[in-house]
């Protein structure tokens, strides 16, 4: 019953109120007899629309003369203010054929909208290079104006000449009646007038000398920086110059241009002429500038560098040092650094919608790939049971994607409105285009872009805070904080680069560019490079053995401050004591802790023999005691009695006293122990120089200890003196400097 009230309203409301024609409001620039033919243009459109039911009507709106001081440059001028401003005043624009580069970033892409059939009309000869604009048909063709030299007939008969064909035989012939004009007495006559106005009107007249310059009747129009252009105005400064015809040169609207009447060369002018039509943009060809050259090498040079360099994180020896990251993680790094890096690529060439949403995307995609891996590996390194840490910990992999997920899904709604090209017309230089939002839904989803990219730094920052004193990554949170102030510094940067105004497109490029290629490489060489340096100018082994030697008293220190801060901060305070804890702790946990972290903790839930015997086996010589085997020992000891577990270790201590054996026979006893499988030891004490030898006979504790456990221990120094072949085959109980 509603579905029939709706329809009885909607036909009584279409009855009484008939629908009307769509209006089209179309502009163009009158000269002399203009008007008539764009009546004629929009009777003959008008009545074809009636006859055939359409239901569209086209107006004229019209700029002359008449009705304004309006010239032919300034009509240009105003359209491109409309044009700029998203006007919706007029629908058509009639515009002379040389503004079409300036235009084109306004203007839809008719092929997109019109038939292929219509637009093979306008394909072949002259069309298709008045029409187009970077592969864009931005416009058709109304007419095509040409214009004529008159010669005055009665003086080419007195003088008995034939009408010039060529620009040198109008110069010769017009030198010749000239010269005999005035030695007659006739000194009013004007040998050539080509009507140069100083405006931009100027470059109609140009354009009408340099057309006639091409090579031939089928080649393309010449470019106005081309030879022949330069050559076609010299032509016509020379028959100016030689035909004595400077006044006959100017326009009603006054003035002449500069190289007809000034000290600017022909080149000089035409690239003027240029500006005013071409919309310029970085190459790689240098013709113009070597600035997207030589950005396009350096691009190239740092990928290959970074490249090359990922190199080291597969070369077992320096795994120490890349142990922050696991080999997977640095590569979603590197690829972060490579997709942003790429984003270089597309402000190179004319500015288009697409490269204004993809770079957007591009760079948003890159870093966070690149911070990813840090937070995430910040997070697993957390030295305190936190249950969503634990839960990212687990889903390293869901972790990223869902964060990019987001992040792709902002992005797809910036594309509802993004980032536009608009043209910035420089007077008197060159004008370019940049990408820029022109509505507040565009700038409410940009913001929840950056909005993301804030908290995800705010979090690596709160992080890097709060395990600041952690001992196994105090070096990588002191690099990742370098990288983290360096970017937000680059970012500020870049924010004030998009609020200043920049009239030179060289600069504003190189500008842009240059902050992607330092943010890229600053992150690259920060957080990873420095490692390489740290490989080659420091000496790791003595710097991991001072690391590990102070762990133990460190730890104790650190524990004592953080008692003491808590016990006399007041209840309110207790969160800030909590946090300065976390800032100040070393992350290494005491003897009785790590043991019940351990897995050894679980033996008293395991049915398990009464009175497990755990021999060792140790050397020792003349100079030193069995102190720190009985040390360990009797701790390990201490530790299952107090915790109900039925095994005891017992110490076997081979050394120079009960026997006549030295290192190196205690390293070639073991080896022939471990090869006959030999079940009278059970744990082996060794010095690391012997783990080349002994890895293949040994366990991969990695399966026998809890990672919690194994975090205990300083990383860089397993990585050094314990692994064999990716197995973990020992641990560190002392450290013996020299």
């Amino acid at each position: 019953m509603k579905l029939i009230y709706i329809i009885i309203v909607l036909f009584q409301y279409f009855l009484l109120y008939p629908c009307k024609d769509i209006e089209i409001k179309a502009v163009a620039y009158s000269f002399g007899g203009d008007t008539e033919l764009y009546g004629l243009l929009r009777d003959d459109f008008n009545r074809y629309s009636k006859e055939h039911d359409l239901g569209i009507k086209i107006s004229f709106e019209y700029y002359t003369t008449d009705n304004s001081t309006v010239y032919a440059s300034d009509y240009s001028a105003t359209i491109e203010h409309l044009l700029k401003k998203r006007s919706n005043k007029y629908d058509l624009f009639f515009f002379d054929v040389m503004y079409s580069p300036r235009y084109s970033p306004y203007f839809i892409d008719l092929k997109e909208y019109l038939p292929p059939e219509h637009i093979e009309l306008y394909s072949g000869g002259i069309a298709k290079e008045l029409c187009t604009y970077n592969g864009k048909w931005v416009s058709l063709n109304f007419r095509i104006n040409f214009s004529v030299i008159y010669c005055n007939k009665e003086l080419f008969n007195t003088y008995h000449k034939e009408y010039p064909k060529t620009w040198d035989e109008l110069l010769e012939t017009g030198k010749y009646i000239l010269n005999s004009e005035i030695e007659n007495g006739n000194n009013n006559i004007v040998g050539y007038n080509a009507m140069f106005p100083d405006s931009e009107s100027a470059m109609l007249s140009a354009t009408e000398v340099i057309h006639s310059f091409r090579k031939s009747k089928d080649s393309p129009i010449p470019e106005y920086d081309s030879k022949e252009a330069i050559d076609a105005l010299n032509k016509i400064k020379q028959i100016k110059d030689e035909l004595n015809s400077n006044d006959a040169y100017l326009s009603g609207e006054g003035g002449a241009i500069k190289f007809l009447y000034g000290d600017e060369s022909a080149k000089e002018v035409l690239n003027n002429i240029l500006d005013i039509s071409k919309t310029y943009f970085i190459t790689i060809n240098s013709d113009l500038t070597s600035v997207g050259l030589i950005i396009f090498i350096i691009t190239i040079v740092i990928t290959i560098i970074m490249l090359l360099s990922m190199t080291f994180i597969f070369i077992k020896r320096y795994k120490f040092a890349f142990d922050f990251l696991s080999k997977d993680l640095w590569l979603i790094f590197f690829s972060g650094l490579i997709i942003t890096l790429s984003n270089i690529f597309t402000e190179y060439g004319m500015i288009n919608n697409f490269k204004c949403q993809i770079r957007h995307l591009i760079l948003s995609l890159g870093c966070n790939l690149i911070i990813l891996p840090i937070l995430y590996a910040l997070i697993s390194n957390f030295h305190d049971e936190i249950e969503y840490f634990k839960l990212i910990e687990k889903h390293k992999y869901l972790f990223i994607i869902f964060v990019n997920i987001v992040d792709i899904i902002l992005n797809l709604l910036f594309f509802i409105s993004p980032f536009k090209p608009y043209l910035k017309n420089i007077s008197n230089g060159k004008n370019f285009q940049y990408c820029r939002i022109d509505n507040s839904l565009g700038v409410v989803f940009f913001s929840l872009i950056i909005g993301e990219k804030i908290i995800m730094y705010l979090c690596t920052l709160i992080l890097i805070f709060l395990e600041w004193s952690v001992i196994k990554i105090k070096r990588d949170v002191r690099l990742i904080t370098a990288t983290v102030y360096t970017d937000i510094i680059l970012y500020l940067i870049l924010i004030i680069f998009e609020v200043t105004k920049f009239n030179n497109y060289i600069v504003y490029f190189g500008v842009r560019i240059s902050i992607i290629l330092v943010y890229v490489f600053s992150n690259f060489f920060i957080f990873y490079f420095m490692r390489i340096i740290f490989i080659y100018i420091n000496n790791e082994n003595e710097m991991n053995i001072k690391s590990s030697s102070k762990l133990s008293s460190s730890n104790r220190n650190n524990q004592s401050n953080s008692s003491s801060n808590s016990h006399n901060n007041s209840q309110n305070n207790i969160f800030f004591s909590k946090v300065m804890a976390y800032h100040y702790s070393d992350g290494v946990k005491n003897s009785n802790s790590i043991m019940k972290s351990s897995k050894l903790g679980q033996c008293n839930s395991i049915n398990v023999i009464k009175s497990i015997i755990v021999n060792v086996l140790g050397f020792s010589d003349a100079t030193e005691s069995n102190s720190i085997y009985l040390s360990v020992i009797s701790e390990f000891n201490k530790y299952a009695k107090e915790n109900n577990i039925d095994i005891e270790a017992k110490l076997n201590v081979m050394s120079n006293i009960n026997s006549t054996a030295n290192l190196a026979d205690y390293g070639t006893i073991t080896e022939v122990l471990l090869k006959k499988k030999t079940t009278k030891y059970d744990i082996y004490v060794y010095d690391n120089l012997y783990t080349a030898n002994y890895g293949k006979y040994l366990l991969d504790l990695k399966d026998t200890f809890s990672k919690d456990y194994l975090n205990m221990y300083y990383q860089n120094l397993l990585n050094q003196t314990c692994y064999y072949n990716d197995n973990l085959v020992g641990l560190v109980i002392y450290l013996f400097n020299l």
